[in-house]
C-alpha cells in the first residue's frame, strides 16, 4: 500500500491547515490517541487533557514513524484525477493522476481510501455591514489572526 498525503508530514488538513497555534483538542477522553484501542499503549505522561495542535501533530508523526508509515508515504502529493478502469471487483483498477513538487505521474491502484478530514471548509460568516465596520474580522481557525492588531 501507499499513502498519498497533500502535506509535508502526517496530521492532515484539520491539524496542519485549519487549526491555529492556539488550538486545543476539546475532549476529556483519551479517544484522540492514535493507539487508543490498543490496551498495551498508555497515554504519554506529557500529554495534557486538552493537547495543543503542535502536540497532536507530534503524536501523529511519532505514531506513523513507529509503524513504519514514513516509508509508505508520498508527501506533498495531490490527487488530480481518478479514472475507473473496468470493473474494480473483477480485475479492474483505478488510475490516479498525482502531482508532487517534482513530477506528475499516473499510479495504478486496486483500492482507494480518501480521508479529507473534518473542518476542511469552515463556515466564514458574512453579514450586512461588515465592510462598513472598519475593524479587523477573521475566522478563528487557521493562523490568520493578526496579533499585531490587538492591543
Amino acid at each position: 500500500f501507499i499513502i498519498l498525503e497533500r502535506y509535508d508530514s502526517f496530521g492532515g488538513t484539520t491539524w496542519r491547515d485549519v487549526a491555529n497555534e492556539t488550538s486545543k483538542l476539546q475532549t476529556e477522553k483519551g479517544t484522540y490517541l492514535v493507539e487508543y484501542m490498543d490496551p498495551e499503549v498508555h497515554n504519554p505522561d506529557d500529554m495534557k487533557t486538552w493537547p495543543s495542535r503542535d502536540r497532536l501533530l507530534e503524536m501523529c508523526c511519532d505514531a506513523a514513524s513507529k509503524k513504519g508509515l514514513d516509508d509508505k508515504a508520498m508527501f506533498n502529493t495531490s490527487i488530480e484525477k481518478l479514472e475507473v478502469k473496468g470493473d474494480t471487483l473483477a480485475g479492474g483498477h483505478y488510475e490516479l493522476n498525482v502531482t508532487t513538487e517534482e513530477k506528475s505521474e499516473t499510479i495504478k491502484v486496486a483500492a482507494l481510501i480518501s480521508c479529507p478530514g473534518v473542518f476542511f471548509n469552515p463556515v466564514d460568516l458574512k453579514w450586512d455591514g461588515n465592510k462598513e465596520f472598519g475593524g479587523y474580522i477573521c475566522h478563528g481557525s487557521y493562523d490568520r489572526i493578526n496579533y499585531d492588531k490587538l492591543e
